[in-house]
């Protein structure tokens, strides 16, 4: 038995329900991974910067 069935809910709220659960699924992970930026990912890219720092200097000697 479902809230439909019972008359807590009707149908285009349900229809509503269905959609923002769909629109969340969809979009949360895309979003999240845009917005958030972890610890470890930081620090690899300024490790990186350093790294092409002094390839560069390196390279100005040769």
């Amino acid at each position: 038995m479902s809230g439909l069935e019972f008359g807590f809910i009707n149908e285009a709220f349900k229809d509503a329900i269905i959609l923002l659960a769909a629109i969340t699924s969809l979009l949360g992970p895309s979003l999240f991974k845009a917005f958030f930026k972890s610890e470890a990912a930081s620090r690899d890219a300024g490790d990186i910067e350093k790294r092409k720092l002094s390839a560069g200097w390196m390279r100005q000697w040769k």
